[in-house]
């Protein structure tokens, strides 16, 4: 009920930018942002990402839980390429009350995701694995065309999940500079 509460608002509120653009010729966009993570994500929040909750998990010594199969997958996005797009948004012309995606164009499953963390973490890639929650969608990838063509927006790769990968951090690397990375605060 919550996610298609949310959907809801969401679609009426580009309605009404779109009625204004229309009505008196105002420039509006919206930005739809998809599976942002980075510095300062609480975990506690229930707004928090998986990420998060991954990445509290594992430092913490327990399974992380996944609901569902684990090949569920998201397209995610760090906090850097919200801000060059909502940067970029200030300065467009032409929008037209568009929406716009914010994300990076890439699917990433929970199971991939999972056996990255671990992998930075030094932590095994175990999951509490959990009947599927009413209401998650299965797949979530994002089309970046307009954001590309409208704001000139272009995700970094560095600041991808992608960027979890063995070879981003070195071995020496230490779990503080690793949990920042991740937006977690070192203890």
């Amino acid at each position: 009920y919550d996610l298609l509460l949310q959907h809801n608002l969401a679609v009426v509120g580009e309605h009404y930018l779109r009625s204004f653009h229309e009505l008196y010729g105002l420039e509006t966009l919206s930005l739809r942002y998809f599976n942002v993570f980075g510095p300062r994500q609480d975990p506690s929040s229930p707004y928090s990402g998986v990420i998060s909750l991954f990445t509290t998990a594992l430092l913490a010594g327990r399974t992380p839980v996944i609901y569902g199969d684990g090949r569920q997958s998201r397209d995610f996005t760090y906090v850097a390429n919200v801000v060059d797009a909502n940067l970029r948004a200030l300065e467009a012309q032409g929008l037209c009350g568009q929406a716009v995606n914010v994300a990076t164009g890439q699917r990433t499953t929970l199971l991939q995701l999972l056996g990255a963390l671990a992998r930075m973490l030094d932590r095994p890639a175990r999951a509490d694995r959990q009947a599927p929650r009413k209401g998650d969608v299965r797949h979530s990838l994002a089309d970046i065309s307009r954001a590309r063509r409208l704001l000139g927006s272009e995700p970094r790769e560095e600041s991808s999940v992608s960027c979890f990968g063995p070879n981003h951090f070195s071995p020496s690397s230490r779990v503080a500079t690793k949990t920042r990375t991740l937006g977690m605060a070192p203890d």
